[in-house]
């Protein structure tokens, strides 16, 4: 006998739900308070008002609207605050039929699978595309026995827990980092800080000493203009018209390319620029450790040269001198984001100027004070890249089994 059916055979799809009276109080989710990741991030409690979505303690929450769906905006409404709710009118509503474990409805709601054949099947002009109540009805699904559906949910929420705790872990992680850069750009030198490696807490790490005489504090060490401690360089783009200024061997960085999560290096650009291209753009050959910092749109994201490079014009570089160690300087360039929005100025979007760029002062301790600071935060970083590489394989594997337990092509058994 099959067991495929339909989202319509196992839940009822935006289900009359009875209405809270004006003024009452509800739970309230907004599109805002659903995660990508198909979590509640914000339950809000206020008065029901008419027009809102109305749902309930254990629905199922889908985003209609493009581009939310196709992010993964859903969720299971759990744990509310008050049981009856009201949230965005741009949910789809699920609610699982007698028989139906509604932990399993919503991990049918989390595939690949789904989310692309949703998109598919979306209605309505370009940003305002939907996904109508009947692609539920027609998209097939399995539906096996509530105990082997039960069973299916057990495995992907222990997949899910993994994963909420190995962000936990890289939050706590990221939160170590601000106390530290805190402690050391406050003016706390490396042999006050507590081991990089310690155990992740809730409270930032603060300046502890161990009697030994330190090195000055950051207040007391000179601060110097960027200008006065390397070369500031502007970039440039050549003409794509000219097919000999392109695909030659100099690699090209766009900030596009630099992310707030984007690592220490860059070793590889998504073009790359001839010779000839290079002197008619009116860039520079940037030599390796060269700090790039992104100068425009979005501000203040860095990265340093890990080969010979050039940029467009939308960075301002700094080539340092034998004063500052580049590690060093990358790591207060990534203090400087909200400084360089201040400078900047502009109508289409802001953009600092280079002359202001060389303004901006950072506090300049002895070298070797530079490089212990930067191995430090070398030491943390690699710790949150190695719990973000574990978060890859979490997702990927737990991808891949949903997709095989939800389809049928792996089957649980009892234990």
């Amino acid at each position: 006998m099959s067991d495929l059916g339909t989202f319509e055979d196992i839940a009822v799809i935006n289900p009359q739900t009875p209405s809270a009276s004006q003024g009452e109080n509800v739970s309230f989710v907004a599109m805002a308070g659903l995660s990508e990741q198909g979590r509640l991030d914000e339950v809000t409690v206020r008065n029901a008002v008419p027009g809102y979505t109305p749902f309930v303690e254990g629905d199922v929450l889908v985003a209609k609207i493009t581009p939310c769906l196709e992010n993964g905006k859903g969720a299971h409404a759990r744990h509310l605050p008050i049981p009856l709710a009201q949230g965005s009118t741009e949910f789809h509503v699920l609610r699982a039929r007698s028989g139906t474990s509604d932990r399993y409805l919503y991990h049918l709601t989390r595939t690949d699978r789904f989310r692309r054949r949703a998109e598919a099947l979306m209605t309505g002009s370009a940003g305002q595309r939907r996904v109508p109540a009947e692609f539920f009805c027609r998209y097939e699904i399995r539906v096996p026995p509530l105990e082997e559906q039960q069973r299916i949910a057990e495995i992907l929420d222990t997949m899910d827990e993994a994963i909420q705790a190995t962000e936990g872990v890289i939050a706590k992680h990221k939160l170590i980092r601000t106390g530290i850069v805190a402690v050391l750009l406050a003016g706390n030198p490396v042999g006050l800080l507590p081991s990089a490696n310690r155990e992740p807490t809730d409270t930032p790490p603060s300046a502890v000493s161990d009697g030994t005489k330190q090195p000055p504090a950051i207040s007391e060490w000179p601060q110097h203009e960027l200008g006065q401690i390397g070369v500031v360089v502007g970039g440039g783009t050549p003409s794509r018209e000219r097919t000999e200024y392109w695909g030659g061997p100099i690699p090209w960085l766009t900030p596009s390319e630099l992310t707030k999560e984007h690592s220490k290096f860059v070793y590889e650009t998504q073009d790359r620029m001839s010779e000839l291209g290079l002197a008619a753009s009116g860039a520079r050959l940037l030599p390796v450790g060269s700090l790039l910092i992104t100068s425009r749109a979005s501000i203040g994201f860095c990265a340093l040269a890990g080969v010979s490079m050039a940029t467009n014009q939308g960075f301002k570089s700094l080539l340092p001198s034998d004063v500052v160690d580049p590690s060093y300087l990358y790591y207060v360039g990534q203090t400087l984001g909200r400084e360089m929005t201040r400078r900047a100025s502009g109508t289409t979007f802001l953009e600092i100027s280079g002359s202001e760029f060389k303004r901006i002062e950072i506090p300049l301790p002895p070298l070797d004070e530079q490089r212990r600071i930067a191995g430090v935060l070398d030491t943390v970083d690699e710790v949150i890249r190695a719990h973000r590489r574990q978060l890859a394989k979490l997702r990927k594997l737990r991808g891949g089994l949903a997709a095989d337990l939800l389809s049928g092509r792996v089957r649980t058994v009892v234990a």
